[in-house]
């Protein structure tokens, strides 16, 4: 219907409530005798215009009426609500207009509450005729929404609305004790997590959607595990950091990933505090189009800097990020510069020209085992590279410094760890002969989905059906997720005193080969069985387990609850800088073992370790077959009667009316 005569349609109806609200009222007034109220029904004929013309210019100015009643919902009404209270006292003043009967106080009260009660009761009227019945379309599946807060309600609201989606809502799971046995649009809360496996069986549920984007990641395992248990299939809505602006919550529902089983509970960061420090200023990221870098920038572009400069030697990921900042930050100032931090010249260029007031180094070789093999580019490229910008940052004025670090560096067993030390070590002793510039380097672990790390290649292998290799069944790493670890370092950067160097927490650490028993289980296949999983013993440098910290370093806690400052032991600044002076110069002659020897001499606590054996010989493992799955014994949804929505409808409507003589004898009574 055109929304003009839908207009009309809906000020005639208005116009024919307004007036039997103040007969009925008159009626209710006088018991329904005639004679009294009749003598009443002169004095609203002249009313009548002008009454009903100004609550229509109401209710349309208000755009009451140009509201699409098929979405309408509880902040719709209320403003009806409100608009037709206003109309009580126009039909107030207009009934103190001199004449020989004005009407009684209490019809004026009568015919504003019955207007409301009927002016509302068509517009749900309408909302149920406008609401088509949904038609379960024919091998529909039964969904059971876990999380029944805002977003499960919207979701549920889309699955009800759209008559093409093959799916149909049964109810919620919530942990919330105060929703069990609540309905939410319509759709009742059936029980806690806990009650999924019997839920999933009593009501033939067929999948789950997970509709909790802030829930922690042990909640997201355990209902994994029980659709996995069961044999249904798992959805999820993404956290709310990864939210598209503009797109419904069924849009963007997806597969559960393994970042959402390994993910710690939501980060928070001082984001005024950030913000203050950053707007207005210019920030230079380096190895801005890597994985780090880049999450880098895209936090940083929250904060308002006045310019943002991102370095990186790569010139094609460079040009995506460019195409991504252009798109969600189209007002912010960035400069895309292609450059190398091994350049020295060409790195005090950007300071000269740029001026940066905060640096983030995150330009750095990271793959321990390529590293191992060449330890003159980890030399070069991280040490030499951070003296570079450490070196510029102080000669054009940078406030903030902040490095990039890695929980290697922690009695590093590989040259990767090594050179990360070193980074923090030239740090150190820039820091004493440098005030003007805070220097400061902050330690995690690995972070998943980066390129190169464990689960990348996870899932490759699992692409061209197996083996999934894992080093050694007892080695564990910790695990972050991109955006928690840059959020992290954005903060940690701007605490603490130069020379710093701080750790996140980064929970427990996880054995690498329960992440790839999840990796294949959430693909729908089974460990051992459909996928081997094969080790293939340590690699020159690995360790089992990763450190954060060293026998001498004691931890000192900071204003953030996930970030903690270790005192280091100090450094002799002139006896560091020599040490990398003569390091960086052999680089460029000296053969691998020599310059093991060197990182050696400059970091001390480094040492190469002998290589863990595997417990036994063994090429391949069979692991554990998982509970087979059971097939789903649900038999689609019944069809509900199409006399239900006329039903609704009667009920909906007769309740209204019925309500109104009720609150005019209390009235009356009063």
């Amino acid at each position: 219907m055109k929304l003009r005569w839908k207009l009309i349609l809906l000020n005639l109806i208005d116009t024919v409530l307004l007036n039997a609200a103040v007969l009925a009222a008159l009626a209710l007034r006088f018991d329904g005798e005639l004679m009294p109220a009749r003598a009443y029904v002169a004095r609203l004929v002249p009313l009548a215009p002008f009454y009903t013309l100004g609550v229509l210019l109401l209710m349309n100015l208000s755009g009451v009426n140009q509201a699409l009643w098929r979405y309408a919902g509880i902040p719709t009404f209320l403003k009806i609500t409100r608009t037709l209270f206003v109309s009580f006292f126009l039909l107030f003043f207009l009934n103190l207009i001199p004449a020989a009967q004005p009407f009684p106080k209490s019809v004026v009260i009568l015919s504003w509450l019955l207007a409301t009660i009927l002016i509302l009761a068509s517009r749900i009227a309408w909302k149920i005729l406008r609401n088509p019945m949904r038609r379960t379309p024919a091998g529909s599946r039964r969904l059971l929404i876990a999380g029944a807060g805002d977003v499960g309600a919207t979701l549920a609201v889309e699955l009800q609305r759209r008559q093409n989606i093959e799916l149909v809502p049964i109810g919620f799971v919530d942990d919330d004790p105060t929703k069990l046995g609540r309905r939410i649009e319509d759709l009742p809360v059936l029980g806690a997590t806990i009650d999924l496996p019997r839920l999933i069986d009593e009501r033939r549920i067929q999948e789950v959607m997970i509709a909790a984007p802030s829930a922690p990641a042990r909640l997201v395992r355990q209902i994994v595990s029980y659709c996995q248990e069961a044999g249904v299939s798992c959805r999820t809505v993404p956290a709310l950091t990864d939210f598209v602006v503009g797109k419904g919550a069924l849009g963007q529902v997806r597969d559960v990933q393994i970042e959402d089983l390994l993910g710690r509970d939501p980060v928070s960061i001082d984001f005024e505090g950030i913000t203050e420090r950053i707007r207005g200023r210019t920030v230079l990221v380096t190895g801005a189009a890597g994985s780090i870098g880049s999450e880098l920038c895209r936090q940083l572009a929250r904060f308002a800097p006045r310019h943002l400069i991102a370095l990186d030697h790569a010139e094609n990921p460079l040009t995506y990020l460019g195409l991504e900042l252009s798109e969600h930050h189209p007002d912010l100032a960035v400069t895309y510069a292609v450059g190398d931090v091994k350049d020295e010249f060409g790195v005090d260029e950007v300071f000269r020209t740029q001026r940066p007031d905060f640096v983030f180094h995150a330009a750095a070789h990271k793959h321990v085992n390529l590293l191992e093999r060449a330890p003159r580019e980890a030399i070069l490229n991280n040490v030499m590279g951070t003296r570079n910008v450490a070196r510029a940052a102080a000669a054009h004025g940078t406030r903030n410094f902040v490095l990039v670090s890695t929980d290697k560096a922690v009695n590093p067993t590989n040259v990767m760890g090594a050179s990360k030390r070193a980074c923090e070590m030239v740090l150190q002793a820039m820091a004493s002969s440098h005030e003007a510039t805070r220097y400061s380097a902050v330690r995690f672990g690995n972070v998943l989905g980066s390129e190169g790390s464990v689960l990348p290649i996870f899932r490759r292998q699992l692409a061209g059906g197996g083996p999934l290799t894992v080093t050694h069944p007892e080695a564990r790493r910790y695990f972050m997720t991109i955006p928690e670890a840059s959020q992290l370092v954005i903060q940690a950067g701007l605490l603490g005193e130069s020379g710093d160097v701080f750790v996140l927490d980064m929970g427990e650490q996880v054995r690498i080969v329960d992440v790839a028993e999840q990796l294949i289980r959430l693909s729908g296949l089974r460990p051992g069985i459909d996928i081997a999983i094969r080790f293939v013993g340590l690699r020159p440098g690995e360790k089992l387990e990763e450190e954060l910290l060293t026998d001498s370093e004691q931890t000192r806690v900071t204003k953030h609850a996930k970030i903690f400052r270790w005192e280091l032991d100090p450094v002799n600044p002139a006896e560091t800088e020599a040490k990398v002076d003569r390091l960086i110069s052999s680089a460029y002659h000296a053969s691998v073992p020599e310059l093991k020897t060197g990182l050696a001499d400059l970091v001390p606590e480094y040492r190469q370790i002998e290589v863990a054996k595997l417990p036994e010989e063994r090429v391949a493992v069979d692991l554990k077959e998982l509970p087979s799955r059971r097939r789903s014994r649900a038999r689609g949804p019944k069809r509900e009667p199409r006399v239900k929505r006329f039903l609704d409808l009667a009920v909906s409507g007769g309740l209204l009316v019925l309500l109104a003589p009720i609150v005019g004898l209390l009235l009356l009574a009063y």
